[in-house]
């Protein structure tokens, strides 16, 4: 798979060959090692979230889940389990993400500065946060919408097919990051146990973010980073490894 040039800074190549921007085939083949080699989930999903903007040089990247668990999913709140950039969250769980998983299809909202009548006010938000485009591809599990992949850019979105196929080619490996190796409602009854547990620990994992901001310093991506690298230094659960800091200062 290859991308064409950047969405956002024209100077930029997105096709993987550069030092910067990794081969999305390259991302796709090291979150499905970790899927088979059984690697947390909170871990992965954070995979999912820094890798893909890395391959797609966006701004920010966030995977969502609805955390309602609503009656055949008319109703719904959305939570960031994961992200990467600066965007505030409130951005990663309105607007386009909220009618992806309304409506199960991918949300595309390109170009902020004339967006449709319905994104006014969410455009008017992300402009003053920088963002110029935003796009939502579902996280599905049979025919339920259970998530989104979000994916905000500096300027419009310019990109053609391949780079919409890769995002939505994450999404459906998110999916299965969150559901169970099996079929029917087998598989949706253990997507649902997994999905709480993915969100209790993504609970624990911003208080520990947070704590080690405070305590060392630094601002939320950096406290996210030294998160991750201690949690695999010390060859534990990311869940696993907030969870202790959380205590500690207590």
């Amino acid at each position: 798979m290859t991308l064409p040039p950047t969405f956002d800074r024209q100077d930029v190549d997105t096709s993987g060959d550069g030092p910067d921007n990794p081969s999305p085939v390259v991302v796709l083949a090291e979150l499905t090692g970790h899927l088979s080699s059984g690697v947390d989930t909170p871990y992965v999903l954070h995979v999912v979230a820094t890798r893909t903007r890395d391959v797609l040089d966006a701004a920010a990247v966030s995977v969502v889940m609805d955390a309602a668990f609503g009656p055949g999913g008319q109703d719904f709140e959305l939570v960031t389990v994961a992200s990467s950039g600066s965007v505030d969250r409130s951005l990663s769980v309105t607007g386009p993400a909220t009618m992806c998983v309304r409506t199960g299809a991918a949300v595309l909202a390109d170009d902020l500065e004339s967006p449709p009548g319905r994104w006014s006010d969410y455009a008017l938000e992300a402009r003053r946060a920088g963002i110029g485009g935003v796009r939502a591809y579902p996280v599905r599990v049979g025919r339920r919408t259970i998530g989104a992949v979000v994916v905000h850019t500096v300027g419009p979105w310019r990109s053609g097919g391949s780079a919409a196929a890769f995002v939505q080619a994450i999404a459906d490996l998110t999916a299965l990051a969150v559901s169970a190796d099996t079929d029917g409602e087998e598989r949706l009854s253990a997507e649902a146990r997994r999905r709480r547990r993915v969100l209790d620990d993504s609970a624990v994992i911003d208080q520990a973010i947070g704590v080690l901001a405070e305590l060392r310093g630094v601002d939320i991506a950096t406290a996210t980073a030294m998160l991750v690298v201690e949690a695999r230094r010390t060859l534990v659960p990311l869940s696993e490894r907030a969870r202790a800091i959380v205590a500690s200062a207590v």
